[in-house]
């Protein structure tokens, strides 16, 4: 409903800028010889239309660079979080082999009892 009234205060401006500017303007490209006579309020409007369409043009090529970019980034993200799980896998493994390696070394300082060295010099098992 707004855009409904909008574009009819727009109408109803562009009608009044029309009825005041009704002059004839010719149309001159070279050799100072007149092609058309065209009223103001055309040239004026139609520059107005001509504006609005390269500014959509530049605002869409602008869009796209950097939908582009946008996309490129996702796409460095998706592979910096695949290589950061690598590396949360791998730190993973190593933890799990340092605590190996501790149990080894406290089953290494082990020292034997008084028993247990009277049992191996008497070859006994």
């Amino acid at each position: 409903m707004f855009t409904l009234i909008f574009a009819i205060i727009v109408g109803l401006g562009i009608a009044y800028f029309a009825t005041q500017n009704t002059l004839f303007v010719p149309i001159i490209l070279s050799n100072n010889t007149p092609i058309a006579e065209v009223p103001l309020y055309v040239i004026i409007i139609g520059s107005l239309f001509v504006g609005i369409a390269i500014a959509a043009i530049i605002s869409a090529v602008e869009s796209l660079s950097s939908s582009v970019t946008i996309y490129g980034k996702e796409r460095m993200i998706e592979k910096l979080q695949n290589k950061m799980h690598d590396m949360e896998v791998e730190l993973a493994r190593l933890k799990g082999e340092k605590e190996e390696r501790r149990v080894v070394v406290e089953e290494h300082t082990h020292t034997p009892g008084v028993l247990d060295n009277l049992r191996h010099k008497l070859h006994f098992r």
